[in-house]
């Protein structure tokens, strides 16, 4: 089992210094509905880019993603989630150079663990 600080360095998560160019892609106009509970069930498509969208998880060779070590982790990571959040289920996903897609399907909402 990959540990929560592994996965964190792995993807990165940190709140560090970002880039002027990167900065600018952030400010874009969000695409989520106003008001809208994203806690709700449905099916959501997720994209976690790497820090500086620099290319750790891999590279394409020939037309076809080759996995790193970091990139091996990110599968793992994903492979978990349900473990963690039984209200989860994972749909397509796919790793790229610098990031990920997936589809998340939350199937109801999430109990309280107290």
């Amino acid at each position: 089992m990959v540990s929560n600080k592994d996965a964190r360095a792995i993807l990165n998560l940190t709140t560090k210094k970002v880039p002027k160019s990167i900065r600018r892609i952030q400010r874009r106009r969000s695409i989520r509905l106003p008001g809208y509970d994203y806690t709700h069930p449905g099916a959501y498509f997720v994209t976690i880019c790497s820090h500086e969208y620099k290319p750790i998880f891999g590279k394409v060779l020939n037309g076809e993603m080759k996995l790193n070590e970091s990139g091996q982790i990110v599968i793992r990571c994903w492979a978990q989630l349900p473990s963690h959040f039984p209200q989860v289920e994972l749909d397509a996903f796919i790793v790229m150079p610098n990031h990920i897609h997936g589809i998340i399907n939350i199937t109801r909402k999430n109990v309280d663990r107290g």
